[in-house]
């Protein structure tokens, strides 16, 4: 509660006092040249990432994702990353980071590069055309037994409490049964297009295989979701990194076994989606936690008012 009035009453603090203990860590998804048609898609227009970057470029220094892990004395500095692995990050949103000069890490899904379908872009077509209320009929009655709430579909679908393999499988079986057809939806990286290229400002890193909630899986099942990167990018010259975005980002969004799969993977770090500034001195069982701020569209200045400061009165605990 605290929290949340100080987002509402201190909107921005001094510069000067986030730097001596947090740094912005910004999470980005999809780039657009205008808007995007789809309800519930994070997506950032391209004058707006531009500025948003520059704007912020003045008063830290960005720096790539695992030089910042690294580093001993993190004032100062700042980080940009993408979720997902959308295409447009790189046919659109390049420009900006070459024009500014700053370092990125897109983080993928591995299954999508190969042309497959995000899972919550399913979800985001059934909102669009009306459907949840059909969907939502269909899944009670049908063998998965799925009970959700039609008007909160998008939340409810995507909790620990619903195996996300599993709900993926409902939708599809909705698909082909009602004869639902996608229509255009976002591309992603693929490397059938050679959009995976070297590039001295991008690194790619682990988003999982799936982008399932992590925590409702198997062990098994959260084991294939980490090691399926190492599998395709051991194999390719392009330069990756050892840190793990976790799908969702939050910390009902993973477990104790997601942590100690990370370590026996020799990764060096989890990243968060919980809308705070990187506190610099938090972990999972001694495993190092990075938090990120997800800018929104339309502003230039990026908000980093009081609610985003104060991190550390947000609690670290995860569940068995």
């Amino acid at each position: 509660m605290l929290v949340k009035l100080a987002r509402q009453t201190g909107k921005f603090i001094p510069t000067t006092l986030i730097k001596r203990t947090h740094s912005p860590i910004l999470l980005y998804h999809s780039i657009c040249k205008t808007s995007s048609s789809l309800g519930e898609f994070h997506d950032v227009s391209l004058d707006c990432l531009h500025t948003q970057l520059r704007n912020l470029n003045r008063k830290f220094e960005f720096v790539e994702l695992d030089e910042y892990v690294a580093a001993k004395n993190k004032k100062n500095l700042a980080v940009v990353t993408f979720d997902d692995g959308y295409l447009s990050v790189l046919d659109i949103g390049l420009e900006v980071l070459e024009t500014l000069s700053i370092p990125a890490t897109i983080f993928v899904n591995t299954a999508f590069l190969g042309g497959g379908m995000f899972w919550r872009d399913k979800v985001r077509l059934i909102l669009s055309n009306g459907l949840s209320k059909q969907f939502c009929s269909w899944a009670r009655n049908s063998k998965f037994n799925f009970d959700f709430d039609y008007r909160h579909l998008y939340k409810q679908s995507k909790t620990k409490v619903i195996n996300s393999r599993i709900f993926e499988q409902a939708i599809d079986s909705f698909f082909l049964e009602k004869k639902i057809s996608s229509c255009e939806m976002p591309e992603f990286i693929d490397t059938k297009t050679l959009k995976f290229k070297n590039h001295e400002l991008i690194t790619y890193g682990n988003h999982s295989q799936n982008h399932y909630v992590m925590s409702s899986l198997s062990d098994e099942e959260q084991f294939n979701e980490i090691n399926a990167f190492d599998d395709l990018f051991n194999n390719l010259d392009i330069k990756t990194s050892r840190v793990f975005s976790l799908p969702f980002g939050g910390n009902q969004d993973l477990n104790m076994s997601t942590i100690s799969l990370l370590k026996e993977s020799n990764y060096s770090s989890i990243l968060m989606s919980r809308g705070r500034l990187d506190y610099r001195c938090q972990s999972f069982d001694g495993f190092n936690v990075i938090d990120r701020i997800m800018p929104v569209n339309g502003e230039d200045k990026i908000n980093l008012g009081l609610g985003y400061f104060l991190s550390f009165r947000k609690s670290n605990y995860i569940s068995n």
